[in-house]
């Protein structure tokens, strides 16, 4: 049985998200530099996938993600529609702000440029300062600004939703 949490603009989820989104986004259409560096990369141009393997590091000044593979999917037009980061977790980390840092991990992160939305999922994890959100499979659309989470057990609490709120300030 799954159940579903829907948050609808809660500062915290909003802020957390959209940094998430933001660093998402800067990977695909920054003009600074970003760096990649793996153990091996493999671009085919007739699926427009170019696959990252083996410790997978992307980076900015800023922003960090972690993973075993990432794989970009191109258009034939060239442009990036979708981003998918495996690891034992793949992680990120946002440092853009000093005393603000945003981070979390799943199996996978999966970015949806069309559908505007990142989707984190087995043992997903997003924190910000002292607050925390787990699941077994977060979304959240970075259009509308809601996140969903799903979980697959109503009976153990792995497959449940754990939310930890430090004090919330305007």
């Amino acid at each position: 049985m799954s159940k579903l949490l829907i948050l609808k603009n809660p500062k915290f989820y909003i802020k957390f998200f959209t940094t998430f989104a933001l660093f998402i986004s800067n990977i695909i259409f920054a003009n600074n530099n970003i760096t990649a560096f793996s153990n091996s990369f493999t671009f085919d141009n007739k699926t427009g996938i170019g696959t990252y393997s083996g410790n997978v590091v992307v980076s900015d000044d800023t922003k960090e993600l972690f993973a075993n593979t990432i794989k970009v999917y191109r258009t034939k037009s060239g442009e990036i529609n979708k981003i998918v980061a495996k690891g034992s977790p793949a992680r990120f980390f946002d440092k853009s702000k000093k005393d603000d840092i945003a981070s979390g991990h799943a199996e996978m992160i999966t970015y949806l440029k069309i559908k505007n939305l990142v989707i984190l999922e087995k043992d997903a994890t997003l924190n910000n300062q002292n607050n925390t959100l787990k699941a077994p499979k977060i979304i959240y659309n970075t259009k509308t600004q809601i996140a969903k989470t799903l979980s697959s057990d109503s009976q153990s609490k792995k497959g449940r939703t754990k939310i930890v709120l430090s004090n919330i300030k305007d």
